[in-house]
């Protein structure tokens, strides 16, 4: 008996449209829906339907359609990519308080902030509240750009150095989440980018632990004058000297670096942290100020007194 091959009927486009042919090259053989939204980093398309069906999270079960076409854009890469920024925003904040001793607000504004900002992205998960993501991270970057500035230019300073990368890297990630709900970039491109992001923060790991490795502290000198910068303060804040030559050693015992810095002597000593450096400079009799000059530290200051 010979087969007669059935030509497809007409009668029924419903029927072919609202069931997938299987995937023979995927290796599966399971009819999917076309209503179904499903966890996969896959493009799901339906041969008869030239728009695309993209995976949606948990936070999609039980929304219309309308709701869940408002996610279409956002891939499940880029949603792990939105949950690991906020947890290593959540461990920055936890690392810092343990470093510093203490609760300071600006430590739980930069990490509390954008951590919501993750929250409504779940809660409401389209590209207003993904593009919300993307501004925070943005603005992260914008309020602490001196901050960040003078970090990089020191990596000698590991604690500082590394404790500016791992919020920038996070926020740059934020920022590229935010531009993906608008602008596709694909699922494998969040994992390359969140691989990348790591790869830079531990090279600037190891280059700032060099680099420290690598300080030696300065020998003080009969006659000089001691500071000790603790707390982001100079210990003590009032210093006298005789005109002429005078010789000043500084004991930086913060993880952060400070300066000792005098403008009208012409003074900016480089105070790495953790490091003792001494400076020596002419003064005439007067009274000088000196002060820290790293963003932040605008209280750290004192006052230089020479005798004629």
């Amino acid at each position: 008996m010979v087969a007669i091959p059935h030509a497809p009927s007409k009668s029924v486009p419903a029927l072919s449209r609202a069931v997938r042919a299987p995937d023979l090259s995927a290796g599966t053989h399971t009819v999917q829906p076309t209503s179904t939204y499903r966890h996969s980093d896959r493009l799901l398309e339906d041969s008869g339907d030239a728009r695309p069906r993209y995976p949606v999270s948990f936070c999609a079960v039980g929304k219309t359609d309308t709701e869940k076409e408002s996610y279409m854009d956002i891939g499940a890469g880029w949603r792990r990519a939105a949950a690991i920024t906020a947890i290593a925003w959540a461990v920055w904040a936890i690392v810092l308080t343990i470093v510093i001793g203490e609760i300071e607000p600006f430590i739980l504004i930069f990490a509390v902030v954008p951590i919501l900002a993750w929250v409504a992205t779940n809660w409401k998960p389209n590209r207003i509240t993904h593009t919300i993501f993307g501004v925070v991270g943005l603005l992260v970057i914008v309020l602490n750009l001196p901050f960040i500035v003078e970090d990089f230019a020191h990596p000698e300073s590991a604690f500082g150095f590394n404790i500016s990368t791992w919020p920038t890297l996070t926020a740059l990630v934020m920022i590229l989440v935010g531009v993906q709900a608008w602008k596709s970039f694909g699922d494998r491109a969040a994992d390359r980018i969140l691989l990348v992001a790591a790869a830079l923060f531990l090279i600037g790991l190891v280059i700032s632990v060099i680099a420290t490795l690598g300080l030696e502290d300065d020998t003080i000198a009969a006659g000089d004058l001691e500071v000790v910068a603790e707390e982001v303060e100079f210990l003590p804040e009032t210093l006298t000297a005789e005109a002429g030559s005078v010789g000043v050693f500084i004991e930086n015992e913060d993880p952060a670096r400070h300066t000792f810095t005098i403008d009208e002597l012409d003074v900016d000593q480089e105070l790495p942290a953790n490091t003792a450096r001494r400076v020596t400079f002419d003064a005439p009799a007067g009274t000088y100020e000196f002060y820290c000059t790293v963003p932040g530290h605008e209280d750290m200051k004192g006052t230089l007194t020479v005798g004629g």
